[in-house]
């Protein structure tokens, strides 16, 4: 009798191909990981001993053969894991050492680790060479890009290993070496034994921990460890254990209210973390990409909770931006603008949508710093708008000094590009004047208009005007200024002025006086 013969459900070219590329043309055992391609013979030769492995067996009898999937699964993406030839022999002849979950485990730490050195150098025949060379000089021999990463890498492996129990991280900032430690569950439990002296107030410290949630510094003189190696490694290297309390992450939601109309104006939340005590909960959050930052407590129990907080900006963000295009400058000055107006400010924190505390209406119009950051987010705003304008590259400068009149001309100037601006006789400082440098002797003309005295209207172009904005000269374009009614007193006898005199005319405002300024 002659048994059926049973189809096998190969992978197609496509799927191959994409089991190949994802992991970079190499083989997906992590202990392995040899390049699979290589140029062969010939000009256009290539060498192949990578192999599109099927995870579950491609027909019956084979290794791992699942019965239930159906052909379009054995022959897909999902099914296959790319290996050398000599891995893929290894895991079909011992199936039971090289289950599916194995090699899917295989498949996505390849895949990830070739998503990571895209781009990267990878390790070279010299690099051995080069650390013996460096271990007995106590030079190194070139510079690697990766080099201070791989090291805290290796120290945080190897620190881990005194205690599985515990993740480390390493980093180094401004000189010291700080290392990072999260158990890896909620069960872990470690002892320690301090050491207090007079000098160190542990109990106070450890009492605004519990009840108020401040975190504190102890020297690592003052800790043993009971039960941990790992503790006992890091803390015999001296420095200081930083002890900080649970956070868990939160929302700020801010409000304005206008007080005479009752419109609510809801802007963007503030992301953050709270980090509670048995007294009161303190909340940390910024929004508006990191420029405005509030922080401040809430008591306890949470149903007769009003929380207080404070605020402020931070403008390193736009540090050295172009003007232009300064992100959330608009929001941040409305919602300012708003309060220093009168509008109220409020807010409530929220946890998993969760409504926790909530703040009374808050009047901050009297506040000299919001004064103050209106002011310099007025000025920021009307410089974003004057550099749009003028296709004029300015950078953005946080330690900028202005006058309240630099301001003036600066919103005046911005503003005329969207329309003209007019003026009455009270928003100018004082009577406009010009000067007139003749070229002939004056005409009857123009000896009427200085004697007229119901006034006249007068018309003047400036160009080549520039405006200087964050230590930069902006270019404006040609201005025209036209009012009246005003009367022209010249500063000398014009019966006497002889060509080439320049005469200074001040232009004396009349009732109904108005002046129109606009770019040409």
């Amino acid at each position: 009798m002659v048994e059926k013969s049973h189809k096998r459900d190969s992978f197609k070219a496509n799927v191959v191909r994409m089991l190949r590329d994802r992991v970079g043309h190499r083989c997906s055992n992590p202990v392995c990981r040899v390049p699979t391609s290589s140029p062969g013979d010939g000009k256009n030769g290539v060498n192949n001993i990578g192999v599109a492995a099927h995870i579950y067996a491609a027909s019956p009898n084979g290794p791992r053969y699942l019965a239930t999937m159906s052909s379009a699964e054995r022959s897909s993406f999902d099914n296959g894991i790319w290996l050398c030839s000599t891995c893929s022999y290894k895991i079909d002849r011992s199936p039971s050492d090289y289950p599916a979950e194995l090699l899917r485990e295989w498949k996505a730490e390849s895949e990830a680790r070739a998503k990571e050195e895209l781009g990267m150098r990878l390790p070279s025949n010299d690099d051995a060479v080069n650390q013996i060379e460096s271990l007995f000089t106590g030079k190194p021999t070139g510079f690697l890009a990766t080099s201070i990463h791989n090291v805290h890498k290796a120290t945080a492996s190897s620190l881990e290993s005194l205690d599985e129990r515990f993740g480390v991280t390493v980093s180094h900032v401004d000189g010291k070496s700080i290392f990072k430690i999260e158990p890896k569950s909620s069960k872990v439990s470690v002892s320690f034994q301090l050491v207090s002296d007079s000098s160190y107030d542990f109990s106070g410290k450890h009492q605004a921990l519990v009840s108020r949630g401040e975190g504190f510094d102890i020297p690592a003189s003052h800790i043993i460890s009971n039960d941990s190696k790992l503790f006992d490694k890091i803390l015999s290297q001296g420095g200081v254990v930083s002890i900080s309390p649970t956070r868990c992450p939160a929302v700020i939601k801010m409000y304005v209210k206008c007080p005479e109309s009752n419109v609510v104006e809801m802007f963007d939340d503030a992301h953050g973390h709270l980090t509670p005590g048995t007294e009161i909960i303190n909340f940390d959050a910024k929004t508006f990409g990191g420029l405005f930052h509030v922080r401040g407590n809430t008591g306890i129990p949470r149903n007769e909770s009003k929380a207080s907080l404070s605020f402020d900006c931070d403008f390193s963000p736009w540090e050295g931006m172009d003007v232009a295009r300064l992100p959330y400058l608009v929001k941040l000055h409305t919602l300012f603008d708003r309060m220093l107006k009168g509008w109220l400010f409020s807010f409530a924190i929220e946890i998993q949508g969760e409504r926790l505390a909530t703040s009374d209406d808050l009047d901050v119009s009297g506040f000299d710093f919001v004064k103050e950051i209106v002011s310099f987010l007025l000025y920021s705003k009307s410089a974003m708008k004057l550099a749009r304008a003028s296709d004029k590259k300015v950078k953005f400068d946080s330690n900028i000094t202005y006058s309240g009149e630099d301001l003036d001309e600066l919103v005046m100037y911005s503003g005329l590009f969207e329309k003209p601006g007019i003026f009455g006789s009270d928003e100018l400082r004082g009577d406009p004047s010009f000067t007139l440098t003749l070229n002939k002797k004056l005409d009857g003309f123009l000896k009427e208009s200085f004697e007229k005295e119901d006034g006249g209207e007068v018309s003047i172009t400036q160009s080549g005007v520039a405006l200087e904005v964050f230590n930069d000269l902006v270019p404006l374009p040609d201005i025209k200024r036209t009012f009246g009614p005003v009367k022209l007193n010249p500063n000398v006898d014009v019966e006497k002025a002889k060509p080439g005199d320049s005469v200074v005319i001040r232009c004396e405002r009349l009732e109904g006086f108005e002046m129109k300024i606009e770019y040409l």
